[in-house]
């Protein structure tokens, strides 16, 4: 007889399995170590998300960085002002910096192992990307192009120097070139 699946437990074991995946990374990530390491079995694993790489998808997905949440809360900001805020929840103690290391992680994973990481990682990327084009488009009066542009600038020139200061823990000249990069890409006409 199939056990039923208890949804509370289920969405434990994946915040458990992501805070793990956060301070542990993801490309030596193995069931059994995690299960012990989170309070469980591999079985209970398999049992709740098939497969390890299913619990990664469903990991990646659920601890997506997000950027909509930031927009909706601060409204009134420049986005300048908001861009500033981001880079500090990205690399700072904010809830967004293990988000981003994992998500920076996957798609690094995602050039050799696309099937796996791949669809994740892009689709991170396009959470981030299309709001701040909206955004952009709105609060600088630019056409939509002028706005992609600027947006992946943005989120992608920062997402570089997240993975900057993730490596050589030089925070005082990421932030220094996050200014620059903030300032150009938030500039209006």
């Amino acid at each position: 007889m199939i056990r039923p699946r208890d949804e509370t437990r289920r969405d434990e074991l994946l915040a458990a399995a992501f805070d793990h995946a956060a301070t542990h990374g993801l490309a030596t990530l193995s069931l059994r170590p995690l299960a012990r390491a989170i309070g469980t079995s591999d079985r209970m694993l398999v049992h709740y998300f098939g497969t390890k790489d299913e619990l990664i998808a469903q990991m990646l997905d659920r601890g997506k960085p997000s950027i909509d949440g930031q927009l909706a809360a601060s409204p009134d900001l420049t986005p300048g002002a908001l861009a500033h805020h981001l880079w500090a929840q990205m690399t700072g103690d904010g809830q967004q910096a293990p988000r981003v290391r994992l998500m920076l992680e996957a798609m690094a994973l995602a050039l050799h192992q696309p099937t796996k990481y791949a669809h994740v990682a892009a689709t991170a990327h396009r959470g981030w990307i299309e709001p701040v084009t909206d955004a952009l488009a709105r609060a600088l009066d630019v056409g939509h192009s002028d706005a992609a542009a600027r947006a992946t600038l943005l989120v992608s020139g920062l997402k570089g120097l997240a993975l900057d200061v993730f490596v050589t823990g030089d925070r005082a000249r990421a932030d220094a070139a996050a200014t620059l990069l903030i300032d150009a890409a938030t500039r209006g006409q």
